[in-house]
């Protein structure tokens, strides 16, 4: 095997506690990816990528790449509703 492809952001994070009465306090926790890499021989490449974000809501958006129409930094979003339901933000 010369490489290994993980997807996902699951796979980066650690997931413990699985809530009700599956609290439990492991000694020590291991992401898969970084449990993958240091399983794996060091000829085999491990290549990650975020895929699809589960999360549900998603963080602002910021940074020089979001620009308004007019060329200034920063979103404009405008949400149209029905009949008299119009907001702009």
């Amino acid at each position: 095997m010369r490489g290994v492809a993980v997807l996902g952001a699951a796979a980066r994070d650690v997931r413990i506690l699985g809530g009700g009465s599956a609290t439990v306090f492991p000694p020590h926790v291991v992401s898969p990816l970084d449990g993958l890499t240091a399983a794996l021989p060091g000829g085999v490449r491990v290549t990650y990528a975020v895929g699809a974000d589960p999360r549900t809501t998603l963080p602002p958006a910021a940074g020089p790449q979001w620009r308004n129409l007019d060329g200034a930094t920063g979103v404009t979003a405008r949400f149209l509703g029905h009949g008299e339901r119009c907001w702009r933000s």
